[in-house]
């Protein structure tokens, strides 16, 4: 290994660069699954906090309540989301 002044390698400044650009792209990744979660959640909570039953009032009924189905829940798509100000951006 070629070495320059002071016994550092000749390639050190590219290895950093290379760790760096690891480093980055780690980070990245990183928010890009943490924004998920942030989806995911906020998404969990709006559907989890919605009223999920029709009460009958009328006079005469054979039924107290109606329920409906269980919320849905749509895939999170991190790389759109912007839903609050837990959200990461790079910028």
């Amino acid at each position: 290994m070629a070495t320059v002044k002071g016994d550092c390698p000749a390639n050190l400044l590219e290895t950093i660069r290379a760790q760096y650009n690891a480093l980055r792209d780690d980070l990245n990744n990183l928010i890009t699954k943490y924004n998920a979660a942030v989806t995911l959640i906020n998404e969990l909570k709006s559907s989890m906090s919605a009223h999920t039953h029709t009460e009958n009032t009328a006079a005469s009924y054979t039924q107290n309540a109606t329920t409906a189905a269980a919320p849905t829940i749509s895939s999170a798509n991190a790389t759109t989301a912007s839903l609050t100000a837990e959200v990461v951006s790079r910028t």
